[in-house]
């Protein structure tokens, strides 16, 4: 998709920053209030309406044939078993990471077998959310 318009809106957000007084820091560890808040500044300073921003739809053109392309394609069972079994693995793997000691101290290492079904099981919802079409 090719959206000039809104790619200009978004550098002219970043450069608008660059003009506040404070330090703006974005990350997984912060808040969104604050982005909001300033997203929302910015854009009434450019009286632009925030109100009813269609913030899940604005980009259904470039993501939406991307999307048909991945439903069509997991159709295939065995393509759908390898994504489901990399997703799976990926939760697998971080609760091990996180708290996989603490949860074999807690119930012991025989659960294993638990944290395996759970893991396709979110695989499989995500993919079976992943499929379906908006509506």
């Amino acid at each position: 998709m090719k959206n000039i318009k809104v790619a200009g809106a978004l550098f002219d957000f970043a450069a608008y920053l660059t003009t506040l007084k404070d330090p703006v820091t974005f990350g997984a560890e912060h808040e969104a209030g604050p982005a909001v808040e300033l997203l929302t500044a910015f854009a009434q300073r450019r009286g632009l309406e925030t109100k009813d921003a269609d913030v899940l739809h604005w980009n259904e053109e470039g993501i939406k044939p991307a999307l048909d392309v991945i439903r069509k394609a997991l159709e295939d069972k065995s393509y759908y078993i390898g994504w489901q079994a990399n997703i799976a693995m990926a939760f697998k793997d971080e609760f091990s990471r996180t708290i996989g000691d603490e949860f074999d101290a807690q119930f012991g290492p025989d659960h294993a077998n638990t944290i395996h079904l759970i893991a396709n099981q979110a695989a499989d919802n995500f993919l079976d959310l992943l499929m379906r079409e908006p509506g």
